[in-house]
């Protein structure tokens, strides 16, 4: 129903009005934390509800990122293993957006973003195995870090497009059942529909 709200309110608005209230970014992510490694894709969608001007703007919005990997070993003597294992991250941020990509008609060469919010990272992992001889295991685990959020980032022109590197980090508030301060992540996308001079 949210969706077909926001999609009714672009078709409202004139298109120079649509490309000062709405933008969007996507690429690749990378996370960490002590021994947690994981990477994807990500789509960050924002509102511009406070447009100061065009290369200055109040945002909310999500960074999503999504990914996995599976695993498959085969040896005749020791048997098959599998393993799986996805992610998802969703962060809920406000931010303050300048220059570059600001809206998508800001037609500056760099600019930034800083902000804050609440974000979850949540993991699930399966293992299997099994061999000639009936001896088998399924394992499966899940795990979800949740907390206060902040992140930047800047944006640069290459050629006339402009792209975009975000850095944020999760503080972890769930310590009880999932042992890591936080999660920090590294992101590089290109900024759709944003350009650096005038098409």
């Amino acid at each position: 129903m949210s969706i077909l709200c926001l999609a009714a309110l672009l078709l409202y608005f004139p298109a120079r009005a649509q490309k000062t209230l709405f933008s969007h970014s996507a690429g690749v992510a990378f996370y960490g934390a002590d021994d947690y490694f994981s990477a994807g894709l990500m789509y960050a969608p924002r509102i511009n509800f406070a447009v100061l001007s065009e290369t200055s703007t109040f945002s909310v919005g999500t960074h999503l990122g999504l990914g996995g990997n599976f695993d498959y070993n085969y040896n005749s003597y020791y048997g098959t293993e599998n393993s799986v294992s996805f992610f998802a991250d969703i962060p809920l941020v406000v931010e303050y957006n300048f220059g570059n990509a600001a809206t998508r008609v800001a037609y500056k060469k760099f600019g930034g973003f800083i902000g804050g919010g609440y974000g979850w990272h949540a993991v699930t992992h399966s293992e299997s195995y099994g061999d000639d001889y009936y001896n088998d295991y399924d394992y499966h685990e899940s795990a979800t870090v949740h907390g206060p959020v902040i992140n930047g980032g800047f944006r640069f022109p290459i050629g006339r497009a402009s792209f975009g590197v975000r850095i944020s980090y999760l503080f972890n508030n769930n310590k009880d059942e999932v042992y890591v301060d936080g999660i920090g992540s590294l992101a590089m996308v290109f900024n759709i529909g944003s350009w650096v001079r005038k098409r």
